[in-house]
């Protein structure tokens, strides 16, 4: 596997082109940063800086987000140029989260038909009842409020159904599933506009096997 190829097609296809299957999120794109907005992820999924851009696009960036008084964050790769990013997102009043990871593998070199470890079951999210209860897991596991992923599920899953009964003109679905085509990562930040200290948070993955996230 070449290293530079596959973190230019994670930019190519997923940072610079991202898929929001949900009606109340958009895309906000400037020449040098990508924004997504909604109530699943909000926040800067990609950008192209240099050393003499950073700093104007960073300040650019916490007043746009300060228009919109919800959370956000920044997510920084590693590779994201230019090399002190971090350090000018942390002297804009960014702070670091728990280290992410970003993996990525040849589908044919994995074992796929795997059961679960003994004790743990997996269930599809079908329908109101699975949602309810995989926020309630995300509510526990990670902390806040996390209805509004749930009502993206809700949404997406309505929408699957009906495109079901479109199909040939019979419902012809066996099950349902909303697969989140947005950047994969989810929301930490606090808003940019509730707090004195105007906290918000990035993200940075390593060259594809590690990252951190920064309030």
């Amino acid at each position: 596997m070449n290293p530079r190829a596959v973190l230019a097609a994670f930019d190519a296809q997923l940072r610079r082109h991202p898929e929001l299957d949900a009606s109340d999120w958009h895309v906000e794109r400037d020449e040098r940063v990508i924004r997504c907005i909604g109530d699943g992820w909000t926040g800067v999924a990609w950008c192209d800086l240099d050393e003499g851009s950073a700093d104007p696009v960073i300040a650019a960036q916490i007043a746009r987000f300060a228009e919109l008084s919800r959370p956000w964050e920044w997510k920084h790769y590693s590779y994201d140029r230019p090399a002190d990013l971090a350090d000018r997102l942390s002297a804009s009043g960014f702070s670091r989260q728990p280290d992410e990871a970003l993996l990525v593998a040849e589908i044919a070199d994995l074992t796929l038909d795997v059961p679960p470890p003994v004790g743990i079951e997996l269930r599809e999210v079908v329908d109101e009842h699975g949602v309810e209860a995989l926020v309630s897991v995300h509510d526990d596991v990670f902390g806040g409020d996390h209805s509004a992923m749930g009502r993206a599920l809700l949404a997406g899953l309505a929408r699957d159904a009906a495109a079901a009964r479109c199909r040939n003109g019979a419902a012809v679905a066996c099950s349902a599933r909303w697969l989140p085509t947005a950047p994969p990562w989810h929301r930490h930040g606090a808003c940019a506009t509730c707090r004195s200290t105007h906290r918000r948070t990035a993200g940075r993955s390593c060259d594809g096997s590690a990252s951190s996230s920064w309030r």
